[in-house]
């Protein structure tokens, strides 16, 4: 997959009936990588796991690229081996 530019963006909801009834997607997240200028970093979700290098410091807009990791062991021995991990719910409003 080609390299390109991810901008952040971050949403605080502070009244969660906006979610209520929605299913949320839970993914696994834990950074294998974490430097001045780059990151990677791999999420599981029960649809597959992703593993995604940023390059450029930490600012609105750089550059990302992600690779799909096809084999559910290898994306569960990755993430395990990292030793700090984070399990998230994403709601698609």
């Amino acid at each position: 997959m080609a390299a390109a530019v991810e901008t952040e963006r971050k949403f605080l909801v502070d009244d969660l009936s906006a979610v209520h009834g929605v299913t949320p997607n839970r993914l696994g997240q834990a950074y294998l990588l974490v430097a001045d200028d780059c990151e990677a970093r791999i999420r599981i979700s029960a649809t597959g796991a992703i593993v995604t290098l940023k390059q450029g410091g930490p600012t609105l807009s750089r550059l990302e690229e992600e690779f799909i990791v096809t084999d559910r062991d290898i994306a569960k021995a990755i993430f395990d081996a990292c030793p700090t991990r984070v399990i998230k719910d994403r709601y698609s409003l």
